[in-house]
């Protein structure tokens, strides 16, 4: 898209921002509330933050449906949440990450309660006892740093209060859905509050295994969250956060395989030769045979420790977060009743992540924000991956001890980061305003991995026996990530910004190869915007756009069984981004956002991953992956009062034109445009309960939300997006 014409389309476009209020309620003077987010690590009115955030509190999130990470793409403008078994994949505005082995990092930032979450499973999280939820658009590489090129996810739950109440929710539907989210809080002392909350999400599966009639891609999820709250003296605050969650279940697990001539497909190709029947895959997308179960246990601990100081001139800020998350998950990779291949994925990661922040209190033309920051990881994985066709026979599945064919990634790492940073705003006039940032971070990484080739009959490489290929990787990277910042007023209600920002993603080491080395991505960011609050304030319209610079992205490609990152490829994306948010009158809102995104590679040669081996070809102008040209959302609500009660009626829809799923722009590893739509019918009666009637993918859309190809091992899968599912919901809110 021309530049040109993006900046000058952002004087007449408006955006909305999908957000209400993050602390107590402003009262309802016929207008829109107010929104406060922390986006900046300050509490600031949504509007006179200058930068693209989507923010979301409990309230839109229940009447949207938004239960987790992955649907908030429903109501957020240029996102795209895809998942890979149990690690989740954001994308922001065409920025996101495919590589899921442990000596990489993604470029989209996960926070939960100001602590970041290192490993993919965070990525897909599940909502309860929710404050609000964050999503910051672009580069955030000067106030969070490291792993943040393509923005951020903040989850802030609920704080502890000094009154007695409890909130709850349940719903039944099809799929035989069950959930329950709860919380109660009650006041300890004066000084001390605690809050209890609990969730627990499950249903059958929305596929069919044909070779056991039995229902998979189910979900079973619980989790629970203790807090504290103290509060010795009028400046000092004390929350102290404890959290479990476990999950048991085949949730995204289930590949449909892509049975197409024009690509390979081993299981189909190579049976017949060794004497196995030929596979029969099912037509319909929901209906699979697997001989090997697919499931996954997936254990997450975190505890927290933010301690706030209020002192006359300047605020102190310590922000401590510990988490332990491990996964185990096994997977017929083949998909086909043949028993073909399989493998077994064992993941671990122990963290922990300290900031210290100061930031001006006093009222002046000159406001700053300083912290210093230090991370610790230790973690690693054991991916096992077996082809017993071209082995003996044995009881034993997995490890060092059995003689199937296969191949075996063992590795572990540890990472120790530290950063620190400086951002500073000076108001040059009561219009204009001056702001500048930097952090310069610093990490080493060290590793210990060892591949195992296990092949007795020599078919896999030529040799019989087993091979062992160790390597013990170093790195170290720095960078420098600025940020420069122009805010103007022309009026009070309306802020315009231009800023320009850089980012960094770490660098790291393949380690489901040979343990290779590749370096940090590097992003600039370039964006204009405009927020604005109109009749009255009736309408919100907020607007963007921006162009990324996007060097050295590392680039996830399968060769054979093992897959290469490299720091292949560099790429333009520029795009618009418009929302909207009205309310045209007391019972009536509506909202209405779309993205336009041009992303596309730029100096990117390469091998065909059909023929690793064959001449490079060019692959500059095709579309980046996950990055949809135009993607629409919109909603309608109604609220029609009752003598006794409040009956809402809301509608959604959300349009997203075509994706590809990998950088080869593949036509079989697209997903065209489609349309989705959802409906909510919710009475509210005036002592604090409510019933609602819900349903989400009215029309049963059948979509691929991921797709993913290596060509030796299974060839080409498609994960879909859930079928319509609807139920009813009680709650009871007793603040």
């Amino acid at each position: 898209m021309n530049r040109l014409l993006i900046a000058t389309a952002l004087a007449g476009c408006t955006a909305p921002v999908i957000a209400q209020v993050a602390t107590e309620p402003a009262v309802d003077k016929g207008g829109l509330e107010e929104i406060v987010v922390t986006a900046q690590k300050r509490a600031q009115n949504l509007q006179d933050v200058p930068a693209a955030v989507s923010a979301f509190t409990p309230e839109t999130l229940a009447v949207s449906g938004i239960e987790d990470t992955i649907s908030l793409q429903t109501r957020t403008p240029g996102l795209l949440v895809s998942t890979n078994g149990p690690y989740g994949q954001p994308y922001i505005r065409g920025v996101g990450s495919d590589i899921i082995n442990p000596g990489t990092d993604a470029p989209v930032a996960v926070f939960e309660d100001g602590a970041y979450q290192p490993r993919p499973n965070a990525a897909i999280t599940e909502f309860f006892d929710i404050d609000r939820v964050e999503v910051l658009k672009g580069p955030q590489g000067t106030l969070y740093g490291r792993n943040a090129s393509g923005g951020a996810i903040s989850i802030v739950t609920h704080d502890p209060d000094k009154s007695f109440y409890t909130d709850a929710d349940a719903s039944v539907g099809n799929f035989a859905r069950m959930t329950f989210r709860g919380a109660l809080n009650t006041p300890v002392t004066d000084e001390v509050g605690f809050r209890l909350a609990a969730m627990y999400t499950g249903h059958d599966g929305y596929s069919r295994n044909l070779e056991t009639d039995n229902r998979v891609d189910n979900e079973n999820l619980w989790g629970v969250r203790a807090k504290l709250k103290y509060t010795p003296t009028d400046d000092l605050t004390i929350v102290l956060t404890g959290e479990r969650t476990r999950e048991h279940d085949s949730r995204n697990l289930i590949e449909k395989i892509v049975d197409s001539p024009d690509l390979p497909l081993p299981v189909r190709d190579l049976a017949p030769v060794v004497g196995y029947p030929t596979p029969t895959i099912p037509a319909d997308p929901r209906s699979v045979r697997n001989d090997f179960p697919n499931n996954q246990v997936v254990n997450q601990t975190r505890a927290n420790a933010i301690v706030t100081w209020e002192l006359p001139f300047v605020e102190l800020r310590s922000t401590t977060g510990y988490t332990d998350v491990d996964n185990t998950g096994v997977l017929d990779l083949d998909g086909t009743e043949i028993n073909f291949s399989y493998d077994r994925e064992q993941d671990h990661s122990k963290s922990i992540d300290e900031s210290l922040q100061a930031s001006s209190r006093l009222p002046g033309p000159f406001q700053w924000l300083a912290g210093l920051e230090y991370f610790h990881e230790t973690g690693g994985q054991n991916f096992d991956a077996r082809l017993p066709l071209f082995g003996p026979d044995s009881p034993v599945v997995f490890g060092y001890g059995s003689p199937r064919a296969g191949f075996v990634w063992d590795s572990s790492i540890t990472t120790r980061a530290t950063s620190g940073f400086i951002d500073g705003s000076y108001a040059l006039s009561s219009k204009l305003t001056l702001n500048a940032g930097v952090r310069y971070s610093t990490e080493h990484k060290e590793a210990t991995f060892l591949e195992t080739l296990v092949d007795p009959f020599g078919v896999l490489t030529g040799v019989p026996g087993t091979l062992q290929i160790p390597a013990l990787p170093r790195a170290t990277f720095n960078a420098w990530t600025p940020k420069f910042r122009l805010e103007y007023r022309p009026v009070e209600d309306v802020l315009m910004y231009a800023s320009a920002t850089r980012g960094f993603k770490s660098g790291g080491f393949n380690l489901m190869n040979t343990g290779e080395e590749f370096q940090p991505e590097k992003i600039w960011s370039y964006e204009v915007g405009l927020k604005a609050t109109w009749l009255d304030n009736r309408l919100r319209t907020n607007a963007a756009a921006f162009y990324y610079n996007y060097k050295d992205l590392q680039v996830n490609q399968f060769s054979g069984v093992s897959n290469l990152v490299t720091n292949a490829a560099n790429s333009k994306i520029d795009g618009l981004e418009i929302e909207m948010l009205a309310k045209p009158a007391e019972a009536l809102q509506t909202d209405l956002s779309i993205a336009y995104l041009d992303a596309t590679y730029r100096d990117y040669f390469t091998h065909d991953a059909a023929d690793p081996t064959g001449p490079l070809i060019d692959l500059s102008g095709n579309r980046m992956p996950k990055a949809p040209k135009v993607t629409v959302n919109a909603g309608l609500q109604y609220g029609l009062p009752l003598s006794t009660a409040h009956l809402i009626v809301r509608g959604e829809a959300r349009y997203q034109s075509l994706v590809y799923f990998d950088q080869f722009d593949t036509p079989e590893l697209t997903q065209g445009g489609f349309t989705t739509f959802n409906a909510r019918l919710t009475y509210e009666a005036a002592e604090h309960w409510s019933v609602a009637l819900f349903c989400q993918n009215l029309t049963d859309k059948l979509y691929r939300q991921s797709m993913v190809r290596v060509d030796n091992v299974f060839g080409t899968t498609a994960f879909f997006g859930a079928p319509r599912t609807y139920g009813i919901e009680f709650s009871y809110h007793g603040r």
